[in-house]
């Protein structure tokens, strides 16, 4: 909705018609990608997601939390941060504390627009992530969104 309000934005009153208002909404969302971060941990172990920020290349750190840390125990979560135009870098960081032991947990980002996804951390290593109880989780790294 938002990218069809930007092109909308730019276009003038005479200019308004079905298929110029189509044209431009797909030249818009052609050429971006909707972006995730998603978590999967040891379902019953209790995380609390309480950092999650992006910024594009060197701009200002977005938070996608909107202020509010996030209690979870059913082993999945999902955290959307945001459309990107095609070969935008972003940058993300999380912080994680787990409120009980976490045997196994990995992130991943994804996007659409082409369909992509690969895993964010723990990075180079198929291993999944262990926490004890009472430590925090914590991870930066850069992403480029695919076209």
């Amino acid at each position: 909705m938002a990218k069809v309000t930007k092109a909308l934005a730019r276009m003038e009153f005479d200019e308004f018609s079905p298929q110029t208002i189509q044209n431009a909404a797909e030249a818009d969302l052609a050429n971006t990608s909707t972006v995730k971060l998603e978590f999967k941990w040891t379902p019953n172990s209790k995380l609390i997601f309480y950092v999650l920020h992006y910024r594009l290349k060197d701009g200002e750190w977005q938070d996608a939390l909107k202020g509010v840390s996030v209690k979870d125990n059913d082993g999945y979560a999902e955290f959307y941060l945001g459309s990107f135009s095609h070969g935008a870098d972003i940058e993300v960081r999380f912080s994680v504390f787990a409120m009980t032991a976490v045997p196994k947990a990995f992130a991943v980002i994804t996007q659409t627009n082409p369909i992509y996804s690969q895993q964010a951390s723990p990075r180079g290593t198929i291993i999944p992530k262990k926490i004890d109880s009472g430590d925090k989780w914590e991870d930066q790294f850069k992403y480029t969104i695919k076209a």
